[in-house]
């Protein structure tokens, strides 16, 4: 707790935290401008098989060249409360400006997501088989620049719910769909959510798909 993780550097994933068959939690913890080379993904985290809590944490200007600028969690239990996600990057290819859920489960609440970036999908968030809940959260001005949409979110291939979320000016680029949500192969609800001055700029669905 009360821990910063600041200007680390991997060539592969994971800069500032590689986590496998782990128990955690961080609280009040500080993530910035930390970067992954060549084809590394979660610039500040990497989770593998794990149940990792994260309450009141930080995010800001984190890197990856491919998936999750923030954190990647792979067949993990990912919790994030009161967090902020503010300017990461997935950089070259794959997606998921903050965060990349790969299988497993996630409980995302009180969080804010904002200029968060991606070329592929999903411009804060891109999830693959992976199945959970994101509720009072707001994403702002997050951006899917060239390729399968989802500005904000692209769900892939899992069940997913949504409650009181605010979407707002999130967009895409992409030659595709939906400038906050893009839903693929999903089973997902939503409830109580409103999405204001979101952009497809080159396709369909200004909100979502």
């Amino acid at each position: 707790s009360n821990s910063i993780f600041k200007l680390n550097r991997s060539f592969q994933g994971g800069s500032s935290v590689y986590l496998k068959d782990t128990n955690a939690t961080f609280t009040n913890c500080s993530f910035s401008n930390n970067l992954t080379d060549a084809t590394g993904s979660g610039g500040a985290i990497y989770l593998e098989d794990s149940n990792v809590s994260f309450d009141s944490c930080s995010f800001t200007q984190n890197q990856a060249d491919f998936y999750g600028g923030a954190i990647r969690s792979d067949s993990s239990e990912l919790n994030l409360l009161n967090c902020t996600f503010t300017s990461n990057q997935s950089i070259t290819s794959n997606g998921g400006g903050a965060l990349y859920l790969n299988g497993g489960t996630f409980t995302i609440r009180s969080t804010v997501f904002t200029s968060n970036f991606s070329k592929y999908d999903g411009g804060a968030i891109l999830t693959q088989g992976a199945s959970g809940s994101i509720s009072d959260s707001n994403f702002s001005a997050n951006v899917n620049n060239s390729t399968n949409g989802g500005g904000a979110i692209h769900f892939q291939d899992g069940n997913t719910s949504l409650s009181r979320c605010r979407f707002e000016e999130n967009l895409t680029y992409a030659q595709n769909f939906g400038g906050a949500i893009k839903f693929s192969n999903t089973l997902s609800t939503l409830s109580a959510c409103s999405f204001v001055s979101n952009r497809s700029m080159n396709n369909a669905a200004g909100a979502i798909y």
